[in-house]
């Protein structure tokens, strides 16, 4: 089963943190091309090895579809990375579109008085 935690971080460590998912990503998807090529070794005497060979596909599949499931999240925090710098680059008062973690507002009690 798959859970998604969330937590607040420095928007400077987001790329290592991205960076740190592709790599295990790159590790699921190892796993997954060693696996498939231990399938391939099996194919060699089907008919001995085929209940390995299975049990070897099925792993490599389930462990590229993590690598997917990962990848698909890199890009949704990559995306969202992406109009944070345009925003602030476009943006003429420097407000962001994520949340900085701290709340700066202030609460105007009369808004039209002043």
């Amino acid at each position: 089963m798959r859970v998604k935690i969330s937590y607040t971080m420095d928007i400077n460590d987001v790329p290592d943190k991205a960076a740190e998912i592709i790599h295990q990503s790159l590790n699921e998807l190892q796993e997954a091309r060693d696996l498939l090529n231990r399938t391939l070794s099996d194919m060699d005497r089907v008919s001995d090895n085929i209940s390995h060979a299975l049990v070897s596909l099925d792993r490599a599949r389930l462990a590229m579809g993590s690598a997917d499931s990962s990848l698909a999240e890199v890009h949704s925090i990559m995306a969202a990375l992406e109009i944070y710098y345009n925003g602030e680059e476009n943006v003429s008062d420097g407000r962001s579109t994520m949340d900085s973690g701290r709340s700066h507002a202030t609460q105007t009690t009369n808004p039209g008085e002043g």
